[in-house]
C-alpha cells in the first residue's frame, strides 16, 4: 500500500483505514495466542463485537448447547425398548449409529453458504422421513478448509501408509470432487456437512442402515464422491477399555457442537483439520511434524510452522476466516428463536 503524501492519507482516511483492516484480516494469529483472543481480535477487526459470547465458538455457549444436545440423545435412547432378557448396551449398540454426511463445498460467502445449509437440512429431512422407524438428531457444521495447505502437506506422503495419510487423501478427493467451478482458484473454502446420531429402529437395523445409505446416495448432490455418506457403529473399545454407550454419546454431543474447525484436548482450535477423522489427530500432528523436519523443498511452508499450544501455527486460520466462521455459525444458530437452528431433529 503506497501513500504519496500525508495530505493524501488524510483526505482518503476511510479508504486507507479499510486497506489496513483488509491487510490485518489476512494475517494469522501470532504464536501463543489463545483461541478466545484470536476470536475477539477477528471480531474487533471485522467490527462485529456484537458476536462476542453469542456463538458456539464461545466456551460457555458451546457447553450449554452440548448439554442440550446430550438431552436430545438421552430422549432418543430412552425410547429404545428392551426385548425379554435383552442387555441394554447390546440393544442400544444394535440400533444407534454415528452418521456423517458431506453436502457441499462453497465459497466463503455467507449468502451462498446459508443456502447450502438450508438445502441440506430440507433434503435430509425428506430422505429420513421416508423411513418411519428411523430417528436422527445432529448438527450442521461449516468447516474452513485450506485446499492448498492440504495438498502441500500431503505431497511428500503420496505413497505413504502413515495412519492419517489415507484419511487426508480421501478428504482432499471429496473436496475436489465437490468444488464448484467458481471456487477452483480459492485457497480456502467452506465444507458444509452434518454429524448426528441415528436410531435405525428395532426391525433389522443393519439392513435399514444400508437401505438408508443407498437412499441418501441416490441424491445427485450426495453421489459426487466416495465417503460423502458414512454410517458407523458406536465405538465399543477405546484403547484396551470398553467404551460405554453413554460415554460415546457424550463425546458425539461435544464433537458436533464444537462450532470451530476441530476440537483438541477438550478445547476448540481455530486451525485447519487436514483429515476427515477426529481420531486421526495425533497421527496428523506427527505427520505434519515430520514434514516440518523434512528438507524437501515442498516443505518450506511446513518448516515455517511454529507451535501454538501444541498445534502448528502455520495451520491457524486467518482472521478473515475466523470472522467468516463466527458469522456463519451465528446465522445458522439464528434460523430459529431458540438459537439452535443448526440442529436437525427428525
Amino acid at each position: 500500500m503506497k501513500i504519496n503524501t500525508l495530505e493524501e492519507m488524510r483526505g482518503n482516511k476511510d479508504f486507507y483505514s479499510k486497506k489496513v483492516l483488509d491487510e490485518l484480516m489476512l494475517e494469522r494469529p501470532s504464536i501463543g495466542q489463545h483461541t478466545w483472543k484470536m476470536l475477539k481480535h477477528a471480531l474487533a477487526i471485522g467490527k462485529r463485537n456484537d458476536l462476542i459470547d453469542k456463538t458456539l465458538l464461545d466456551k460457555e455457549v458451546r457447553q450449554e448447547h452440548q448439554h442440550r444436545m446430550m438431552l436430545r440423545f438421552e430422549k432418543m435412547v430412552e425410547k429404545i425398548n428392551l426385548k425379554n432378557g435383552e442387555d441394554l448396551e447390546i440393544a442400544q449398540r444394535s440400533r444407534l449409529r454415528f452418521f456423517t454426511l458431506v453436502h457441499s463445498v462453497e465459497a466463503l460467502d455467507i449468502g451462498k453458504t446459508m443456502y447450502q445449509i438450508r438445502q441440506m437440512k430440507d433434503l435430509l429431512k425428506t430422505c429420513i422421513k421416508e423411513f418411519p422407524g428411523v430417528r436422527c438428531v445432529g448438527a450442521v457444521e461449516v468447516e474452513i478448509v485450506n485446499v492448498r495447505k492440504m495438498g502441500k502437506t500431503l505431497q511428500p506422503y503420496k505413497n505413504s501408509n502413515t495412519p492419517t495419510a489415507p484419511s487426508m487423501r480421501r478428504k482432499l478427493n471429496v473436496i475436489e470432487a465437490l468444488m464448484p467451478v467458481y471456487c477452483i482458484d480459492d485457497e480456502a473454502v467452506a465444507l458444509i456437512h452434518f454429524h448426528g446420531l441415528l436410531d435405525l429402529g428395532e426391525s433389522n437395523p443393519d439392513i435399514v442402515g444400508e437401505l438408508l445409505k443407498e437412499r441418501l446416495k441416490s441424491e445427485e448432490l450426495w453421489s459426487k464422491a466416495g465417503h460423502q455418506i458414512q454410517i458407523k457403529s458406536l465405538t465399543e473399545i477405546r484403547g484396551e477399555k470398553k467404551k460405554p454407550v453413554r460415554r460415546s454419546l457424550e463425546h458425539i454431543a461435544r464433537y458436533i457442537t464444537k462450532g470451530g474447525n476441530m476440537i483438541y484436548e477438550g478445547n476448540i482450535a481455530l486451525r485447519y483439520k487436514l483429515s476427515f477423522d477426529q481420531d486421526d489427530l495425533d497421527a496428523e500432528f506427527e505427520m505434519v511434524t515430520k514434514g516440518h523436519r523434512s528438507s524437501l523443498p515442498e516443505n518450506v511452508a511446513i518448516r515455517r510452522e511454529s507451535k501454538e499450544e501444541g498445534i502448528e501455527n502455520d495451520l491457524a486460520m486467518t482472521y478473515k476466516e475466523i470472522l467468516f466462521l463466527a458469522k456463519i455459525i451465528h446465522k445458522a444458530m439464528n434460523i430459529n428463536r431458540s438459537k439452535d437452528g443448526y440442529v436437525i431433529s427428525i
